[in-house]
């Protein structure tokens, strides 16, 4: 890439850049991998997924709250602790500021598997449509 060479080429440059950026306010939601527990406020440092589903780095920052009350976690997933899928919501543009932290699913979701689920039901438009064969 190519410096800009005159004004007119920065203030152009510098346009593209701006255009190309999310807008400030703006609702957005991701997924993360929770990273550390605090077990006496029940809050969770969090390590975000990258687009290809493998962990990423850890956000920066102290521990953040939870959407879903404890309870509800301990019903579905049991305790809170290391490894759990959540869903994190935040509002600015690529990183999150002031995020809450949704659970929604144990160190075994399907999030996280790489191949999705084969279904070994046979259901070909000939086989649905035969009728009693």
């Amino acid at each position: 890439m190519v410096a800009p060479k005159d004004a007119l080429e920065q203030k152009l440059n510098r346009t593209q850049n701006e255009a190309n950026q999310p807008a400030n306010e703006q609702d957005r939601t991701g997924y993360a991998i929770i990273s550390e527990v605090n077990q006496d406020t029940s809050q969770v440092k969090i390590r975000l997924l990258k687009s290809d589903g493998e962990p990423g780095d850890v956000l920066p920052g102290g521990f953040l709250p939870l959407l879903n009350p404890l309870e509800d976690i301990h019903l579905r997933f049991g305790a809170l602790r290391k490894g759990m899928v959540c869903r994190i919501f935040w509002r600015g543009k690529l990183k999150p500021k002031n995020p809450i932290i949704e659970v929604i699913g144990d160190e075994n979701h399907s999030l996280l598997k790489k191949k999705p689920a084969v279904n070994k039901v046979e259901v070909g438009p000939f086989l649905i449509f035969s009728g009693g064969l």
